[in-house]
């Protein structure tokens, strides 16, 4: 079922429909809000639609970092375990062959 939350963005209010938790809802407005709040403080003279843009950009650029990192660490927990599986065969036939 559809939650409708509304919330106040950089000083304005919108009603957010969503069927997300409320409380999920809020977290999400409070940083969009904190990133906007932030680009119009450096950046005084932009209008809403100017600082909006910005704030997507920097908040894509965010995530696409964190996806970034957790892609390497992935790769990495991947390759370690081809490593393990590796180690686990050869110790299997070496048993194996003792037998």
């Amino acid at each position: 079922m559809a939650n409708k939350l509304e919330v106040t963005i950089c000083g304005r209010k919108y009603t957010l429909v969503s069927d997300e938790n409320p409380e999920y809802i809020q977290e999400i407005a409070s940083y969009v809000d904190a990133k906007m709040t932030e680009v119009t403080k450096n950046n005084p003279v932009l209008g809403a639609v100017a600082a909006a843009v910005i704030t997507a950009v920097n908040i894509a650029d965010e995530k696409r970092k964190v996806e970034i990192i957790a892609r390497r660490k992935v790769d990495a927990q991947n390759l370690e375990i081809a490593k393990l599986r590796q180690e686990l065969a050869k110790q299997k036939s070496t048993d194996e062959i003792g037998q």
